[in-house]
């Protein structure tokens, strides 16, 4: 658990990773509108940049910390501030995307 706690902590930590879910994300997103339509592409867009932030937030550090064996000292939010932009406006890009398709 202490490990996967590390690679949480380190993840939340860098911009790097916020930038390339984004964009990734962002990607498949556009890719998979043909086929699933625009509306389909927002909910999934909303859901998915969503998840990062069930990862990276501090709701995630309060449930790590309460089962380990140790205090846990985790990343600062102001270190978590790209992925907040990244959470924030990917949701904005999926709901812009299913309103100019309806």
């Amino acid at each position: 658990m202490a490990q996967l706690n590390a690679w949480r902590v380190q993840l939340a930590d860098s911009r790097r990773a916020a930038a390339a879910y984004f964009v990734v994300v962002l990607a498949g997103l556009l890719v998979a509108l043909p086929w699933v339509g625009s509306n389909g592409v927002a909910f999934a867009g909303v859901l998915i940049y969503s998840f990062a932030a069930l990862l990276t937030w501090p709701l995630a550090d309060a449930a790590f910390a309460r089962y380990a064996s140790q205090p846990i000292v985790n990343a600062p939010a102001r270190t978590r501030l790209p992925w907040v932009w990244c959470v924030l406006g990917g949701v904005t890009v999926s709901i812009v995307i299913g309103g100019l398709g309806s």
